[in-house]
């Protein structure tokens, strides 16, 4: 058998998640959902300048009104009722005029388009990696810049416009940049610049790697690649949730997402025949009520426990008792106090250490323990006004607790 070849989209479907990468790549599950509008709308925007540099690459500048034209065209051909819409605040309408705004964007700022020497659109190229894997990509549009000077370009349509850190880390550019090196062996390439046109925000955002950053990326994606086939023998290829599962088009084979898709079936399926999806919901609902019960009595108890234990406390101090007997149990009501002293480095802190080296006490309170310092205010061998002096600074607290003990 052939050994896999490998692309950056079918590393980062690992990466995104190992179940989809399994129902995708190792069962070869044909997706129940179709693309996302937004999928459909960057592949569109990407044909349509395929199709402008074709024409340029042959003398030929499309006009502004061409390449519209052109998208239109593409949209109309590829456009299907499967294509999925997530935003039920946008529109087809609104998708598809932007893809256009996006290229017009486009147009003006790179018109005639003779920025560099078109060598190839889309072209394949193909990634050895240590250790012997094989990966395939392909390149938007490679160009020559100048002689020894070639760019890799990119479309992207992204909603966010990436950090220079996050550009300067891209894998897929870069086992591009290594694959067009192994492709032209014998030419002197002094330089591959990596170019990224976010279309959406009108930027190009250049970047370089280094013989040694290539090598440890090179290096990596072996790694990477080693991980997924132990991963993919051992059969260890988890689900992983992120905000990235609302658009993945194996959401009905997904176990986290599956009963979604069923629940108001009234049919048992054949993995559960004892029930349906339909009251598998209901159960689920069920739950929610009896928890929020739940936590509703429980916390009514809690407040009416305190509020017994409050009394019961008062009831102690009035009359000295320390417990309370009732039929078959009694509450045991204990006090402790509790001394806080100043915070180290404030203010009063500081007033309190130097009261207490005046008095000739810093050594008898043990550096300021808290407990000796309590031992030592409410014992007799301290004057009453050394003794106000001293609780000025400290905060006494106090903790009531009531336990039960059976009877006997």
């Amino acid at each position: 058998m052939a050994p896999t070849r490998y692309s950056h989209s079918r590393l980062s479907s690992y990466e995104r998640c190992p179940y989809q990468y399994k129902l995708q790549y190792v069962d070869r599950v044909k997706a129940p959902l179709g693309t996302t509008i937004e999928a459909f709308r960057g592949s569109i925007v990407h044909d349509a300048l395929e199709w402008l540099y074709r024409l340029a690459q042959n003398g030929r500048v499309a006009t502004r009104d061409e390449l519209t034209a052109q998208y239109q065209t593409l949209w109309e051909a590829k456009w299907t009722d499967e294509i999925r819409l997530n935003k039920p605040d946008l529109t087809v309408t609104h998708y598809r005029s932007s893809g256009q705004t996006w290229l017009e964007q486009y147009w003006d700022h790179y018109h005639p388009f003779t920025q560099g020497i078109t060598i190839d659109l889309e072209s394949s190229v193909t990634i050895d990696l240590p250790g012997g894997a094989t990966m395939i990509g392909y390149i938007d549009r490679l160009e020559k810049v100048a002689p020894g000077h070639f760019a890799i370009h990119d479309y992207k349509t992204n909603n966010r416009l990436p950090t220079p850190q996050q550009t300067a880390s891209d894998r897929q550019l870069a086992l591009y940049m290594l694959g067009v090196k192994q492709r032209y062996p014998d030419l002197e390439l002094e330089r591959i610049d990596l170019v990224w046109h976010f279309v959406r925000f009108d930027e190009e955002v250049w970047s370089h790697r280094t013989p040694d950053e290539l090598q440890a990326m090179a290096t990596e994606t072996g790694h990477l690649i080693e991980t997924i086939e132990t991963a993919v023998a051992c059969g260890d290829l988890p689900t992983k949730t992120s905000t990235l599962c609302d658009y993945c088009e194996y959401r009905p084979c997904c176990p986290e997402f599956a009963h979604s898709y069923q629940m108001y079936d009234d049919h048992p399926s054949p993995d559960a025949p004892t029930l349906t999806p339909a009251a598998a919901l209901a159960l689920v609902d069920e739950l929610v009520t009896v928890k929020t019960e739940t936590q509703q009595v429980t916390r009514a108890l809690k407040e009416r426990r305190t509020e017994i234990e409050t009394q019961l406390t008062a009831y102690a101090a009035e009359t000295g008792h320390t417990s309370v007997f009732g039929t078959d149990y009694t509450a045991a009501v204990s006090t402790k106090s509790s001394v806080a002293m100043p915070e180290t480095g404030s203010d009063a802190r500081h007033d309190l250490e130097t009261l207490l080296k005046t008095r000739g006490l810093w050594e008898q309170v043990d550096q300021l323990s808290a407990s000796r310092l309590k031992t030592l205010v409410n014992s007799d061998t301290v004057t009453e006004d050394l003794r106000e002096a001293v609780n000025q600074y400290l905060n006494r607290t106090e903790k009531h607790t009531v336990r039960l003990r059976k009877r006997t």
